[in-house]
């Protein structure tokens, strides 16, 4: 994953880009990344 800049050290504030060898499963997206704001609530959710 990598800091978005200017947001600072706080939850979510970075994208998570895959790497060589993988893919973002939806090819018709313009922004191949994972959210990390989704990533996040997606995570509290499991720990619910």
């Amino acid at each position: 994953c990598v800091a978005i800049p200017g947001l600072g050290f706080r939850r979510g504030s970075y994208r998570c880009v895959c790497k060589r060898g993988f893919y973002y499963p939806d090819t018709k997206s313009t922004e191949r990344y994972y959210n990390g704001t989704v990533v996040e609530e997606e995570y509290e959710k499991l720990m619910l």
